[in-house]
C-alpha cells in the first residue's frame, strides 16, 4: 500500500543493527506500531462498542530523509504512513466529535450544497477535466461542502481529477495572490470550486486577468454583489445561495414560538432550499442598473409567530458577523422578525463581536465568550452560527443552563451528532407511534360504531324506500283526485260565471222593466189625472148643458109668448108669429140637443168613472209589479253577487287545486328523487358498511404497524443506547 517491496524488506531484516540511522528508523516504526497504531486500534474498538466520546490522539512526527542516508525510500513510505495515521485520527475525531445540543438548525445542509455544486461542475465540464478546490481548514461547513462536492464528482464524473485542495489564506490580499498563482501555474486547469463566500470574486478576477474567462469553470457559493457581477458577465459559471434572509428570520421566530408556546421542531434540521444561479437566470435573484443600483429579490418566509404575548419582555440575541452581502441579508431577516414579534412583548437584537468587526476573525475564541456574555446578560434565546468545532461546547453549556439555542448557516455533523439525532428521532417516532396506535384504537372503535350505524342506516333506508313507494302511490292517487277537483272547480267556476252573467242580464232586464213600469205608473197616474180632469170637465159640461136646457126652455117659453102676442097682433103679428114659431122649434131642438149632450156626458162620466176604476186597479197592479220588480232586482243582484262570489271562490279553488297539483307533482318528483336517493343511500350505506369493514381490517393492520414502529423505535433506542456521546466520560489514547 505504501510502496514496500519484499526485497527491501529482506534487506532491512538482514541489516546489522549497528547502524544508528537504522536503529532510529526501527524505533520510529515501533512507535508507529506500538503507540499510534495501537491507539488507532483502540479507537476502532471503542467505536465498535459505541463509545463515541473517545478522542484519538496520535503524534508520529515526520522523518527527515537527510538523516537516513540509503533509506530515503523507507523514510518516504514511513512519512506517508504517519501522515495517513494523522489524517485518520483527524477524520476519526471529526466523525466522533461531541454532538451539538441546540434546539434545531436552520439553514442549508452543507454536504448537500457540495453535492449540488459537484453536479453543476460535472455538467459544466462535460464529465472530464482538472479542477482545484478552495476551502478553509477548521470550518465544519466548508469541510462538508468539500466532501459533498468530491462525492458528487465520483458519482457523476469520475474522470474529473481534483489536482489540488487549497487551504485559502484568511486575508484578502494573500487569497488574491494565491488565486493568481494557481490559475497561472496549474497546467490544464479546467475548473475551480470555491467552498466559501468572499473568495469567488478574487478567483474570478484572477481567471479573467489571465484571459481564461469561460474557459475555466468556476462554481462557488453566495450571492455577493461582486460574485453576481462576475456571474452576469459569464466569468463565474454558477453560484449557490443558501437563503440567508430565511435563516435570520426563521431562527428568531422559532425561538419566540419556543419561549412563548413551547414550540418543538418536527425535525432537528430545518433545511432551507438552496438556489443555483447561472448567467441565464441570475436576473431572477439579482440585477444592477446603469447607475450601479443593485436590486435583490429576497425570498419571504411562511413562518409566523404565534399570536400570544409574553408575560414579560423577551430578549432574543442573534450573533452575526461583520457586514457583507450574505450577513447583511441575515441581518435583514432578523430585523424583519423582530418587527413581527414586537407586538407580542418581545424583541430581537443583532450582535456582532468586536473582534470580528475589526479583523473578521471567526473562531470559538472570539464567538464563545460573546455567547457566554449574552447568557450572563439574561437573554432568553440565542441564535448563532457554529463558527468551528470548538464552539460546540459553548453552545452545549448554554443549553445546559436552559437557554434555547438555534444554530444557522453552518454546524458540524459528525457521527455523534447523527447518533444523537437518530436517537431523538427514534424517541419521537416511538412517541408518535404510540400516539398513532392510540389514535388507531380510537378510530377502530369509532369505525366499528360507524359500521353499526351504517348497517342501521342501510336497514332504515331500505324500509324508507318501501314507505316512499307506498307514499308515492298514494300521492299519485291524490294527484288524480286533485286533478278531478280542479277540473270540476273549473267547470263550476264557468257555470257560476254564466249564472252570474245571466243574473246580471236578468237584473238589467228587470231594472229596465222596472223603469218601464215606473214610466207606465207615471203615465197611468197622469192619465188618471187627465180622466179625473175630464170628469170634472164633464160635470162642467153637465152644468152648462143644464144651463142651456134652461135657456132653451126659457126660449121656448118666449116663443110661446111671442106666438101668443103675434096672435094678439093679428096680421101685424104674422111675421113675428113665424119667428116665434122658429124660435120655439129652435128651443125644442136645443132642448133635444141638450138632452142628448146630457146623455152623452152621462155616458162619458160613466165611462170616465169606469176608466178611473180600471186605471186605479192598474195603477195598484203597476205599483205592486214595480215593487215586485224592485224585489226581483234585489234578488237577482244578490244572485249575481252570489254567483260572482261562487265563481270567484270556484276559480280560487281551481287555481289552488292547480297549484296544489303542481306542488303535489313537485312533491311527487321529490319523492321519486328521494326514493332514488334513498335507494342510492341504501346502496351507499351497504358499500360504506363493506368499506368500513375493510377499513377495520386496515386499521387493524395500521394498529399493528404502529405497534411495530413503536417496537422498532424502541429497538433502535436500545441499539443506540450503547453509543456513548457524553463528553464527561471521554477518554483519549496516549499521545
Amino acid at each position: 500500500m505504501f510502496g514496500l517491496d519484499t526485497e527491501k524488506l529482506a534487506r532491512l531484516k538482514n541489516h546489522q543493527r549497528r547502524d544508528p540511522a537504522l536503529d532510529r528508523l526501527l524505533g520510529f516504526v515501533r512507535t508507529l506500531a506500538d503507540r499510534d497504531c495501537e491507539a488507532l486500534a483502540r479507537a476502532m474498538a471503542e467505536l465498535s462498542h459505541g463509545n463515541l466520546a473517545f478522542r484519538l490522539s496520535v503524534s508520529p512526527g515526520r522523518l527527515d530523509p537527510a538523516d537516513y542516508p540509503g533509506f530515503e525510500d523507507w523514510v518516504e513510505v514511513l512519512n506517508g504512513l504517519a501522515e495517513h495515521l494523522q489524517r485518520s485520527a483527524a477524520e476519526y475525531n471529526v466523525a466522533t466529535e461531541p454532538p451539538c445540543h441546540r434546539l434545531c438548525y436552520v439553514g442549508a445542509d452543507s454536504y448537500l450544497e457540495g453535492v449540488t455544486c459537484g453536479e453543476a461542475m460535472a455538467q459544466a465540464l462535460g464529465g472530464t477535466g482538472r479542477i482545484l478546490i478552495f476551502y478553509r481548514k477548521g470550518f465544519a461547513s466548508l469541510e462538508m461542502r468539500r466532501k459533498g462536492f468530491q462525492m458528487a464528482l465520483l458519482e457523476k464524473a469520475p474522470r474529473v481529477q481534483v489536482v489540488g485542495v487549497v487551504d485559502c489564506p484568511r486575508t484578502e490580499a494573500e487569497a488574491s495572490q494565491l488565486a493568481e498563482d494557481l490559475v497561472k501555474n496549474t497546467p490544464g486547469l479546467d475548473g475551480i470550486y470555491v467552498t466559501m463566500g468572499g473568495i469567488p470574486a478574487l478567483v474570478a478576477r484572477a481567471v479573467d486577468t489571465q484571459g481564461m474567462a469561460g474557459r475555466i469553470k468556476i462554481i462557488c457559493h453566495d450571492f455577493a454583489d461582486e460574485t453576481m457581477r462576475y456571474l452576469h458577465a459569464g466569468v463565474i459559471t454558477a453560484t449557490l445561495s443558501e437563503d440567508p434572509y430565511i435563516q435570520g428570520h426563521d431562527s428568531v421566530i422559532h425561538l419566540f414560538n419556543r419561549l412563548v408556546a413551547g414550540w418543538v421542531p418536527f425535525t432537528p434540521r430545518l433545511l432551507t432550499r438552496p438556489v443555483l444561479a447561472t448567467q441565464g437566470n441570475c436576473v431572477q435573484f439579482w440585477s444592477e442598473d446603469a447607475s450601479g443600483h443593485v436590486t435583490r429579490n429576497v425570498t419571504r418566509s411562511d413562518v409566523q409567530p404565534v399570536q400570544r404575548s409574553a408575560p414579560r419582555h423577551l430578549r432574543i440575541a442573534v450573533i452575526g458577523r461583520a457586514p457583507n452581502t450574505f450577513w447583511n441579508q441575515v441581518k435583514e431577516g432578523v430585523l424583519a422578525a423582530s418587527a413581527e414579534i414586537t407586538p407580542y412583548n418581545a424583541s430581537a437584537e443583532w450582535i456582532v463581536p468586536e473582534e470580528n468587526l475589526r479583523n473578521r476573525t471567526a473562531s470559538a475564541a472570539v464567538f464563545g465568550p460573546q455567547l457566554v456574555s449574552l447568557v450572563e446578560a439574561g437573554y432568553n434565546g440565542i441564535a448563532t452560527a457554529v463558527v468551528d468545532r470548538d464552539f460546540v461546547r459553548y453552545v452545549n453549556e448554554a443549553t445546559k443552563r436552559g437557554i434555547p439555542i438555534i444554530t444557522f448557516d453552518s454546524e458540524p455533523s459528525g457521527l455523534s451528532t447523527m447518533v444523537v439525532m437518530a436517537a431523538e428521532q427514534a424517541s419521537r417516532l416511538m412517541e408518535l407511534s404510540a400516539r398513532l396506535a392510540r389514535a388507531s384504537d380510537h378510530v377502530t372503535e369509532a369505525t366499528t360504531q360507524i359500521k353499526e350505524s351504517m348497517d342501521q342506516v342501510s336497514e332504515g333506508s331500505t324500509a324508507q324506500a318501501e314507505r316512499m313507494g307506498v307514499a308515492n302511490s298514494s300521492l299519485d292517487a291524490m294527484l288524480t283526485s286533485i286533478g278531478s277537483v280542479a277540473s270540476k272547480a273549473n267547470e263550476g267556476a264557468a257555470v257560476a260565471g254564466a249564472a252570474a252573467t245571466a243574473a246580471e242580464a236578468g237584473t238589467n232586464s228587470v231594472a229596465t222593466t222596472l223603469v218601464s213600469m215606473k214610466e207606465i205608473q207615471e203615465s197611468v197616474v197622469e192619465t188618471a189625472a187627465t180622466v179625473e180632469r175630464l170628469g170634472t170637465s164633464s160635470e162642467k159640461i153637465d152644468v152648462i148643458v143644464k144651463l142651456m136646457s134652461g135657456i132653451a126652455y126659457q126660449t121656448k117659453l118666449l116663443g110661446i109668448n111671442a106666438s101668443i102676442e103675434a096672435a094678439h097682433a093679428g096680421h101685424y103679428g104674422a111675421g113675428f108669429s113665424v119667428v116665434a114659431h122658429e124660435i120655439r122649434n129652435l128651443a125644442e131642438r136645443s132642448t133635444q140637443a141638450a138632452r142628448q149632450i146630457v146623455d152623452v156626458v152621462a155616458n162619458v162620466k160613466t165611462s170616465i168613472n169606469e176608466v178611473l176604476k180600471v186605471m186605479r186597479r192598474e195603477l195598484q197592479q203597476v205599483q205592486s209589479g214595480a215593487g215586485r220588480a224592485e224585489d226581483a232586482t234585489r234578488v237577482l243582484a244578490g244572485i249575481a253577487d252570489s254567483a260572482q262570489t261562487s265563481g270567484d271562490r270556484l276559480g280560487a279553488i281551481a287555481k289552488a287545486s292547480t297549484q296544489l297539483q303542481s306542488l303535489s307533482e313537485a312533491v311527487g318528483a321529490a319523492i321519486h328523487e328521494l326514493t332514488f336517493i334513498t335507494e342510492q343511500n341504501a346502496g351507499a350505506a351497504e358499500e360504506v358498511g363493506a368499506a368500513t369493514h375493510e377499513v377495520l381490517g386496515e386499521l387493524g393492520e395500521l394498529n399493528q404497524l404502529a405497534r411495530t414502529l413503536s417496537e422498532m423505535a424502541s429497538g433502535t433506542l436500545q441499539s443506540l443506547a450503547r453509543f456513548n456521546t457524553s463528553e464527561d466520560v471521554a477518554t483519549s489514547a496516549p499521545g
